[in-house]
């Protein structure tokens, strides 16, 4: 048997990093890897039968879908977007779900879509909950990161304080485009290491809030108030299992963790992460264990 894993384009000269963590999460249980397979192109895959773990989201150009009869998928951690829900949802792709069926979801926004299409689905949360099996680290760090944060830094200023400020390191996840695939994926495997062994992690990319939850790093998520459906329906069922703070258009601050307005953040971070998510990744395990152990 054959195994693939997923590459993805570029759009407007860049990359996402954080498609790339999914297919690092999905990387820990493949044997070896036969073929990359571009998540934009699935349809036109011709080769020998291959398994593919199919997580993350989906997708830029929902006219090509469905997949290749030649994929044999393991839908787990699958998410549909709101801009594309109903391209993805034709009646050939609803056939397609229903004959690969059940469908893990990643999110509950996802899971009512398929089941109002009378998709057998479930609330499956993210594989990247499970990058504990190849990524944790034997020591911490004294870094802090900030990644892709949807605040400038005088926002940041009204609830993380002076020090963290000036001394923690700003990340992105957006990368240029002229990258070739192998570098991709070791920038990913390369910016989970770090995450592994930092002291704290802000974020408002959930590819970096979730992984921060398997690896055992305190981890913040920053939400705004303004996001519309296209980007809110990918939290839904997921901000529960992360300390999440929003900030309103007034800038008022509030949280699920006990810090509000006018609380300021430093390095010694009390917040513990939550252990919501465990069942689920425990889950998610077994579920691509037996997957990829089937002949």
């Amino acid at each position: 048997m054959q195994y693939g894993l997923m590459t993805y384009p570029s759009f407007g000269g860049v990359y996402n990093i954080g498609d790339y963590i999914q297919s690092l999460a999905a990387l820990q249980f493949l044997p070896q890897v036969d073929c990359f397979i571009n998540r934009e192109a699935l349809h036109h895959f011709k080769d020998d039968p291959v398994k593919m773990i199919m997580n993350g989201w989906f997708m830029h150009i929902p006219e090509n879908w469905p997949p290749s009869s030649a994929i044999d998928p393991l839908f787990v951690s699958f998410h549909i977007n709101a801009g594309t829900n109903g391209r993805l949802l034709t009646s050939s792709g609803v056939d397609y779900f229903k004959k690969w069926a059940s469908v893990g979801c990643r999110d509950l926004y996802t899971l009512k879509l398929l089941k109002d299409a009378g998709v057998h689905a479930y609330f499956s949360g993210c594989l990247t909950t499970t990058l504990d099996l190849d990524y944790t680290a034997d020591s911490r760090s004294d870094n802090v990161y900030i990644v892709d944060a949807q605040f400038d830094v005088q926002t940041l200023g009204v609830f993380l304080d002076r020090d963290l400020l000036a001394t923690a390191e700003f990340v992105t996840h957006l990368y240029g485009d002229e990258e070739p695939e192998i570098k991709r994926f070791e920038r990913a495997a390369e910016l989970i290491g770090k995450y592994a062994r930092a002291k704290l992690v802000i974020t408002s990319r959930l590819h970096c809030a979730l992984p921060c939850l398997a690896l055992g790093t305190p981890v913040l998520f920053l939400q705004s108030g303004s996001e519309d459906e296209t980007c809110f329906c990918r939290f839904e069922g997921l901000l529960e299992l992360l300390n999440t703070i929003s900030i309103d258009s007034a800038g008022g601050v509030t949280s699920n963790f006990g810090v509000s307005h006018g609380d300021k953040i430093g390095q010694n971070c009390w917040c513990a992460n939550s252990t919501k998510y465990l069942e689920r990744a425990e889950f998610l395990k077994s579920e691509c264990i037996r997957f990829i152990g089937q002949v």
